[in-house]
Parts: structure tokens; sequence; C-alpha cells
């Protein structure tokens, strides 16, 4: 229904929101540029193969994105996603940079 719709937008923004302030304060190896639409997110690097680095870490600790090339990686959260599992997924991430 249409106010369930509006309820899932207003949390889907919260959580974009939040996610675009731990990205930016993730202390990366290189400099990142982090672009966003939502939830859709794409982080991308100068050095060559740094993102696929960090996929690889991060899969090895049970997160799964991907990359779009050595540069580049996405995430694509749910657009429900609990914070509580945003916070352990970005910690993860943040301890494989």
């Amino acid at each position: 229904d249409e106010n369930g719709k509006q309820v899932l937008d207003l949390e889907a923004a919260k959580m974009s929101k939040y996610f675009k302030e731990r990205l930016r304060n993730i202390k990366f190896r290189y400099p990142a540029e982090i672009r966003m639409k939502g939830l859709a997110i794409g982080v991308e690097f100068k050095k060559k193969g740094y993102a696929t680095q960090i996929m690889e870490r991060c899969m090895e600790k049970g997160l799964l994105f991907s990359d779009l090339d050595s540069y580049i990686f996405t995430l694509f959260p749910a657009l429900s996603i609990d914070k509580k599992i945003a916070e352990r997924g970005l910690d993860i991430l943040e301890k494989c940079v």
C-alpha cells in the first residue's frame, strides 16, 4: 500500500545517509570516490586492484559484494536493511581496508 511505500522510502533515505557517512569516514589506504543513488553505492579508487583486494578480504569474513573492475566495488543493500546489519557489514568492510 502507499503508506508502506512511504515508510520504506523514508527508512531507505535514512540508511543511505548512514552509509554515506560511514563510508566517508573509513580510512581507505588510497583516496576513494564514493558515488551513491539511494542505496546503490559505488566506491572507486585510482589504485588498480585495490577494490578487488578489499572485496576478497571481505568475502573471507562473510561480507559479500562485487567489484565492477579492479578499481570499483559496488554495494546494493536491501532497501529494508536494518541499521544493526548495516553497521555489522560496514564494520567488516572497515577492518578489510
